[in-house]
C-alpha cells in the first residue's frame, strides 16, 4: 500500500498508516508532516474564499440563533 493510499484510508492516524504500510510509526508520522505541509502550501494561507467565508458567517450566524431560540 501507497502512503496516499493509507493516508487516505485512515487519516493522519499514524499508527494504522504505519501498521498497513509495514514501517515505524516515526515513518509513518514524518510522511503526514509532510503530506500535510504539502497540502498546506497548496492551498496558501487564508484557503477560503471571500464566497466560503460569506457562507461559513451566514451560517455562524443561523446556528446562533436557532441556539437562543431553544435555549429561551
Amino acid at each position: 500500500m501507497t502512503f496516499l493510499e493509507a493516508y487516505d484510508l485512515h487519516g493522519p492516524d499514524v499508527e494504522r498508516i504505519a501498521a498497513s504500510m509495514r514501517i515505524k510509526p516515526h515513518e509513518a508520522d514524518r510522511l503526514i508532516n509532510e503530506e500535510m505541509e504539502r497540502r498546506h502550501k497548496e492551498l496558501g494561507h487564508g484557503a477560503l474564499s471571500a464566497e466560503d467565508r460569506a457562507w461559513r458567517d451566514r451560517n455562524r450566524a443561523v446556528c446562533a440563533s436557532l441556539i437562543r431560540e431553544v435555549l429561551a
